[in-house]
């Protein structure tokens, strides 16, 4: 499978600090940038207390890295991706496919 992989990505992990009165900060930091393919699949929009939220899902495809799990996000230049599983399509190890949801501002 010989993939071209033209979109510079970097995979975030979420840290959380204990703050003062009981409450949590949360921050995204950059656990490494990969090269990677992005292909929009699907799109829905949906109401929620009557505004309309848009839902766009998307395949990232990159090299095999066993670190990125679904606690971690992809960022695009200013678009958040959300991992929402992640698969090995020819079960070689060599590649993996990520599919993620797509945080839309509306």
């Amino acid at each position: 499978m010989l993939t071209r992989l033209p979109h510079r990505v970097v995979i975030q992990s979420l840290t959380t600090a204990s703050a003062d009165g009981g409450c949590y900060t949360e921050t995204w930091s950059t656990a490494s940038t990969n090269w990677a393919n992005i292909q929009p699949i699907s799109t829905t929009e949906r109401y929620n207390a009557l505004k309309a939220q848009q839902y766009i899902t998307h395949n990232v495809t990159m090299r095999q890295d066993v670190t990125i799990t679904t606690a971690n996000r992809i960022k695009y230049g200013n678009r958040i991706f959300h991992i929402e599983t992640k698969i090995d399509p020819t079960e070689r190890s060599r590649m993996m496919t990520l599919k993620c949801r797509e945080e839309v501002d509306n």
